[in-house]
């Protein structure tokens, strides 16, 4: 190869590498991450099989080859070895020139002849290397660190130009890493924001919207049916004799019902509507867009109906019956606070009448 051959192939192999580094930053998955290096490695190939990434597995005894070149000797190289060399797993057990990189955290330079005796019994692994055309193909590996612990290797195939291309394959293992890492800790705060607003919005035992997004839900409820002349209606319910139950049959079996409870209760109503925990053995049903009165008491006689049977706490099952009081927005009041006390008022009334019923409210 001419000098300037040599100097644009080089040329070429840094800019590569260096758009990589580039389109890499700042994205938000991880895997989006890998994604993108392996469409770069994919579509630049020229011919060329160049690798890309390779990830250790989570028993860290493997490393995957990501790549997904399309390219007529790997097809054919394919059919010889019986195997995909799309996410081709490497047994770290069987190669001392990965080992050296993902275990000792070397940066390697070294022949594909020579890695492929190490994966491939002779003589298919000089078969493979004819195929493919990586009898003068020398590889440079590094690893990708994330937070001092090795995750994985970028591997370059190169035919004449490793030396001079070292620092540039160790850039991009560190942009990885960096790129990596940023992406894992934007899902961990994520995951700790949503875990906030977990606790602040819904209840820890049931999973169910607790009493302050409940109350959200009922305001936006109320103005969307002033707005559109519906109706809408607030289900207070309480298990009957649930402190009984819990007495007798222990707090796990109580928490199972109240959990299975919440979850039934969810079954019964539609997708716009909310069920909520309001605490202890209370809950809420909010009925949204009610066309008329007889649609909420349509709702209450349902789920009366539902629980007349013994309720499957998953460790037994367990006969419990709810007492319901219902307020409807707007005759019964314009605050959410309001239809929440009227139809606790109208649960009330309930209990007091033997229990196992619903009531509207009915006025003080």
């Amino acid at each position: 190869m001419q000098d300037k051959e040599k100097f644009e192939e080089l040329i070429w192999y840094m800019q590569f590498l260096e758009q990589i580094s580039i389109r890499i930053q700042g994205l938000e998955a991880e895997e989006e991450i890998y994604q993108l290096i392996n469409s770069e490695f994919s579509q630049n190939s020229q011919g060329q099989y160049l690798v890309g990434l390779l990830m250790l597995t989570p028993q860290k005894d493997k490393l995957r080859v990501i790549t997904s070149i399309e390219d007529r000797n790997i097809h054919k190289a394919e059919k010889i070895a019986g195997i995909k060399l799309s996410n081709f797993y490497i047994d770290l057990g069987k190669s001392s020139i990965y080992s050296q990189a993902v275990r000792e955290g070397r940066t390697i330079q070294t022949s594909s002849a020579d890695i492929m005796k190490e994966l491939f019994p002779w003589p298919l692994a000089k078969i493979l290397t004819n195929v493919l055309g990586l009898e003068n193909n020398f590889p440079i590996i590094s690893p990708i660190y994330v937070q001092q612990n090795i995750i994985g290797a970028v591997s370059l195939n190169t035919c004449h130009l490793a030396d001079y291309l070292i620092p540039s394959v160790q850039n991009l293992a560190m942009h990885i890493s960096a790129a990596v890492k940023f992406a894992r800790e934007k899902q961990r705060r994520l995951k700790a924001e949503q875990k906030l607003l977990d606790m602040a919005y819904y209840d820890s035992l049931t999973r169910l919207p607790n009493r302050s997004l409940f109350m959200d839900r009922l305001k936006v409820a109320l103005k969307q049916a002033e707005r559109n002349n519906w109706q809408v209606g607030v289900i207070f319910l309480d298990i009957d004799d649930f402190k009984q139950i819990n007495d007798s049959r222990g707090h796990l079996v109580g928490d199972q019902l109240l959990i299975s409870v919440g979850q039934k209760l969810k079954s019964l109503v539609r997708a716009e509507d909310t069920v909520g925990r309001l605490g202890g053995d209370e809950f809420l049903v909010l009925v949204h867009e009610a066309r008329q009165k007889k649609g909420i008491q349509k709702v209450a006689q349902k789920i009366l109906k539902a629980f007349s049977v013994p309720i499957d706490t998953g460790s037994e099952k367990v006969q419990a019956t709810l007492s319901l009081g219902i307020a409807v927005f707007p005759q019964d009041g314009q605050k959410s606070s309001d239809l929440i006390k009227k139809a606790d008022k109208a649960m009330y009334e309930v209990k007091n009448k033997g229990k196992n019923n619903y009531q509207f409210y009915q006025g003080d």
